[in-house]
């Protein structure tokens, strides 16, 4: 279906929206930390860090312990584990796994530490929001671990400059890009973050761990806009996309059951009806009712929906 949004990629003044603060404080040795910027879990109040050891099969820290609550440093967004300050050695020629979560109510993937080194820094940064079927009781978040993966800060980054009359919305942002070069999901829904001044959204790779490969071709999808192509990724060169339409009725909103060009309440109640069968749901308006994207229309795509509005979940489709 021809989208009614189209998008002008040009070289203009990159925006990083992530930066690393002079006064932030290194991670140490037998430290486990978690780098989570402000536009991530929202309002954090508590984070927990549990361990298994995938080695023997064993919990070292489980689920609903106090023993597995962490602390903030003052002065950044780090979240931090002291194996030391709670009596805990990792065997350095085991293999572990680590999760993150606030009050259990959403988490991060499971973080792998294979061959533990005592010597290393292990920090994770937030690099998606990862949603599937069988995650749907919990947003579950990517994040990656650095140390000798770590990239720069603003090495790369994507932005779009879209103010509210042409994305339509005030919500989150998110960002998807293809590595058709490796012929795989470089990122699947990226949350982006908001120059609310400039109304820019950027999304800083190096930021979150991530690195893009000069001379391999992207596709690039900011919300409903129609795919962007890189040919041949330049490093060196600022990407910018320009919303240069409002986003029409005829574009694929998904969520947006009944079709009157907004996700709201009334679209699980139209799912509802189409699967009591009281209603008929056609065209567009059936296809967007496939919220969750698994190509058919469930009770699951009620619940996303909800999701959505609850603001547990930032995509759609």
């Amino acid at each position: 279906m021809k989208k009614c949004l189209t998008a002008v990629l040009a070289a203009t003044v990159s925006v990083s929206v992530f930066s690393v603060p002079a006064n932030a404080v290194e991670p140490a040795a037998h430290v486990l930390s978690i780098d989570i910027d402000s536009d991530t879990f929202r309002d954090v109040r508590q984070m927990y860090c549990f361990i298994t050891d995938e080695t023997d099969s064993s919990e070292i820290v489980k689920w609903g312990a106090k023993k597995g609550a962490m602390t903030k440093d003052a002065n950044t967004d780090v979240w931090r584990y002291d194996l030391d300050g709670h009596g805990i050695t990792l065997d350095p020629a085991h293999s572990y796994t680590v999760v993150f979560s606030d009050n259990w109510i959403i988490q991060t993937e499971d973080l792998t530490i294979a061959d533990y080194d005592s010597e290393k820094e292990y920090t994770a940064v937030f690099s998606e929001i990862f949603t599937m079927k069988s995650f749907y009781s919990k947003p579950v978040y990517k994040y990656k671990w650095l140390g000798e993966n770590e990239k720069q800060a603003g090495a790369d980054v994507f932005s779009v400059r879209a103010d509210k009359g042409a994305y339509g919305s005030d919500r989150t942002l998110t960002c998807q890009v293809y590595d058709e070069t490796a012929e795989a999901y470089v990122l699947w829904c990226g949350r982006m973050t908001l120059d609310e001044n400039a109304q820019i959204w950027s999304f800083d790779f190096g930021r979150h761990g991530i690195a893009l490969e000069p001379g391999h071709t992207y596709t690039v999808t900011f919300g409903n806009a129609e795919p962007l192509t890189i040919d041949s990724y330049d490093r060196s060169k600022d990407y910018t996309d320009v919303f240069s339409e409002a986003i029409g009725k005829d574009d694929i909103l998904f969520g947006d059951a009944n079709g009157d060009g907004e996700v709201n309440i009334t679209d699980v109640t139209f799912i509802q009806l189409h699967l009591a069968e009281r209603i008929t749901l056609e065209g567009d308006c059936l296809t967007a009712a496939d919220a969750n994207g698994d190509g058919e229309v469930t009770v699951d795509d009620a619940t996303q929906i909800q999701k959505y509005l609850a603001d547990e979940i930032d995509c759609l489709g």
